[in-house]
């Protein structure tokens, strides 16, 4: 069972397969139970027209006890290659007042013949003057419609054969270009980035589920780059500040890197005295210009804000 599931083409072709086999071998039987049961229509009413015709044409023969002209009947009716047997028996006696079989049945009886399921029975009444007076029975072989119906479906099987080979091939061409390699490329892609290889190209063209999983792929590499990067400035703002002595610097230094993690323009660092007055330790500003205005007057409600609630404020 692992040799399947450890393959998602391999599983997908072999679902598929076995689906398109299990639904192949159902339109099988249906049609060759459709055509068994229409042949055998066709075959019982052929028999019931070929026994119409032959007690037409016995009718004269055996009102008159014509034994030759009866046997040329018969002969004649057995031409047909699916009548095994004929036989005129009298109405309501089943003695048989003549019969005749094919040639290579010489060895069986008529009633022999009747037993044996591969054969049809008919019955037809011989009239005469708007009377019955004697019935022809006629035994009709239906091993050439069995024969037909094995062939029809040894042709279907043969013909669903070749059709599952071709689809399967095809399916499988497509699992590996459509499943297959995109799998794999994310796969090597997740490789990549295990190894610390965080620039790594992702694929993220598709627009179907594995196109997401790329962009989330994509995603969480961008996040592992920064991360990394919010961690590389922390450590080389940490080695500046283990190296600086005057707080002045370390407070600009501080001011400096969230600024420019906030993509802020200005900034200001307020801290409380002793007697709990507010005193600006650290002001920047782009290109060492004055602190505007409107950013002292932020700084002055937020500064009173941390006073009020004793609370560090950005």
């Amino acid at each position: 069972m692992s040799f399947f599931t450890k393959n998602i083409v391999r599983l997908f072709n072999s679902v598929v397969l076995i689906s398109i086999v299990i639904g192949l071998g159902i339109f099988t039987l249906i049609i060759g139970y459709y055509n068994y049961q229409t042949s055998m229509n066709d075959l019982r009413n052929k028999a019931a027209n070929t026994g119409d015709l032959a007690a037409i044409s016995l009718k004269e023969p055996l009102w008159n006890y014509d034994e030759t002209a009866m046997q040329d009947i018969f002969a004649a009716i057995l031409l047909d290659k699916d009548v095994v047997a004929i036989r005129v028996l009298k109405d309501n006696d089943e003695k048989p007042i003549a019969e005749k079989l094919r040639d290579g049945f010489e060895n069986q009886t008529f009633d022999a013949l009747l037993t044996n399921p591969v054969n049809v029975d008919t019955h037809s009444a011989i009239v005469r003057d708007g009377k019955q007076f004697a019935k022809v029975q006629i035994v009709t072989s239906s091993e050439k419609v069995q024969a037909l119906i094995r062939y029809t479906t040894l042709l279907i099987s043969a013909f669903s054969l070749v059709f599952v080979v071709i689809l399967s091939s095809f399916i499988w061409y497509l699992g590996v270009r459509i499943i297959k390699k995109p799998i794999d490329a994310l796969r090597g892609s997740a490789d990549n980035l295990a190894r610390g290889n965080l620039n790594e190209t992702i694929n993220t063209s598709r627009n179907d589920e594995l196109g997401s999983l790329a962009v989330s792929f994509d995603q969480m590499r961008n996040a592992i780059r920064k991360k990394l990067s919010d961690l590389a400035v922390l450590n080389q703002t940490g080695e500046q500040l283990s190296s600086t002595y005057k707080q002045q610097e370390v407070f600009a230094l501080s001011t400096r890197v969230m600024m420019d993690k906030l993509c802020a323009e200005e900034g200001q660092v307020h801290l409380l005295n002793d007697t709990k007055s507010l005193v600006l330790h650290a002001s920047l500003a782009p290109n060492n210009q004055q602190v505007s205005s409107e950013l002292k007057k932020t700084a002055e409600r937020l500064a009173n804000e941390a006073v009020s609630s004793a609370k560090v404020t950005f």
